[in-house]
């Protein structure tokens, strides 16, 4: 089985293969695990909010920030940050069926 059998696949143009490269764009590339993380940067937060017909409480949560070398230059490395809503519990966060979340 494996590694990449517990991930769940974010996007269907960029499946992931057990070559690990660039393939279309960075974003279809990292979603699908085709890149490898070079290394992560602690502290990052997300104060999450949305408002609508009902404006629910702005929460607090930790992102994941993992950063990824995608030339053989000196270019700087792209960053990408995950947010983990799981400990939110089943209910999750609720936003309003029309309006905005930020």
């Amino acid at each position: 089985e494996s590694e990449d059998s517990g991930r769940q696949q974010l996007s269907a143009s960029a499946p992931p293969t057990t070559s690990l490269s660039l393939l279309g764009n960075f974003e279809e590339s990292v979603l699908n695990y085709r890149l490898d993380p070079l290394g992560t940067v602690e502290g990052f937060t997300a104060d999450v909010g949305a408002s609508g017909i009902f404006c629910p409480n702005h929460i607090n949560l930790p992102v994941e920030v993992l950063f990824y070398s995608v030339s053989d230059d000196n270019a700087p490395s792209p960053y990408m940050g995950v947010i983990n809503l799981e400990s939110l519990g089943k209910r999750g966060y609720r936003v309003p069926p029309s309006g905005t979340i930020q």
